[in-house]
């Protein structure tokens, strides 16, 4: 089960970063009418741009940033992604919302790697400032929709990957073009990621399936390892680099003395998550499978560079 959006007046905040621009391309595709709400102006007014607002797909924030430049990084992720979120509900309760769909983040739950599956009833404990500010955003969020009447729903996706992917999956994606040979293609980990267009499915179908409201959801397609998800990109590119994993030891080495000890997690460690919570109660499944997803995410990232 899938896509069952009904509802008009739909507000989408961040629809020019990554999933927005998938979200508001699918909104567009199946004849769904939304606003696309400009921070900036917001910012400046305090009010959304429409005379009804039923529904908030909240995407807008800040992500974790490669040179941090702030004095107090802290309040600048604080700012955009909880007190942004809080400020942009409380508007959108004055049009009529009905229900506000808040999009955070599995790293809430503090692990970059785990054999044991996490689920939603696993111990939240986050450790960098971007999912600190996230969890703090579930929280005021869920104390304001008892407030003022709102029906919440929070998503916390897996790493999400595309063709247009930014950050690792993009620099992994250039690796496959550019590389004959690829040495740390890791067999034995598992990583959950999420298809960013079976992240857009799941975040309609939340709109307003009565199963959802007041829940939070983690998504994420298969568990897969490093290996495979390079043989995936490959396939789509249609090239055959030589793929193996060099002794773990010499590459946590080099990740640590270049500063870069979570991209090392991210391609040799595991981290899986249970997403049958979804499943059960919403009678969810990813619509693209994994192997298809890594395909066409490997074959468009060629057409759009080439094309």
């Amino acid at each position: 089960m899938g896509t069952r959006v009904k509802l008009t007046n739909i507000l989408v905040t961040g629809s020019s970063g990554f999933v927005g621009r998938h979200l508001v391309k699918k909104l567009s595709e199946i004849g769904v009418s939304f606003n696309s709400l400009d921070r900036a102006r917001f910012l400046a007014t305090h009010e959304i741009p429409t005379e009804k607002c039923e529904i908030v797909i909240h995407l807008a924030g800040r992500a974790h940033v490669l040179r941090e430049k702030s004095a107090d990084p802290y309040k600048e992720f604080y700012t955009a992604n909880c007190k942004f979120a809080i400020d942009v509900a409380k508007a959108a309760s004055t049009k009529g919302l009905k229900r506000f769909v808040y999009v955070s983040s599995i790293g809430v739950f503090g692990k970059s790697c785990s054999i044991n599956a996490l689920t939603e009833a696993s111990g939240v404990e986050p450790k960098e400032h971007y999912s600190t500010s996230k969890l703090e955003a579930e929280g005021e969020l869920t104390l304001l929709s008892r407030e003022l009447g709102f029906e919440l729903v929070i998503v916390r996706p897996a790493l999400v990957y595309g063709y247009d992917s930014p950050g690792n999956i993009n620099r992994l994606l250039a690796l496959v073009e550019k590389l004959p040979v690829i040495p740390i293609a890791e067999k034995t980990n598992k990583r959950a990621l999420v298809y960013v267009e079976n992240l857009v499915d799941f975040l309609l179908l939340t709109t307003n399936h009565p199963r959802a409201a007041g829940k939070a959801f983690n998504i994420a397609d298969d568990s897969i390892s490093t290996h495979e998800i390079l043989s995936g990109f490959a396939k789509g590119m249609k090239k055959k680099p030589i793929l193996f994993a060099g002794p773990r030891i010499i590459w946590k080495l080099i990740f640590f003395l270049t500063g870069k000890t979570k991209m090392y997690e991210q391609l040799f460690e595991s981290l899986v998550i249970d997403m049958s919570y979804a499943q059960k109660e919403l009678g969810w499944q990813p619509k693209f499978e994994t192997g298809i997803a890594l395909e066409n995410t490997g074959q468009m990232f060629i057409k759009g560079k080439y094309s």
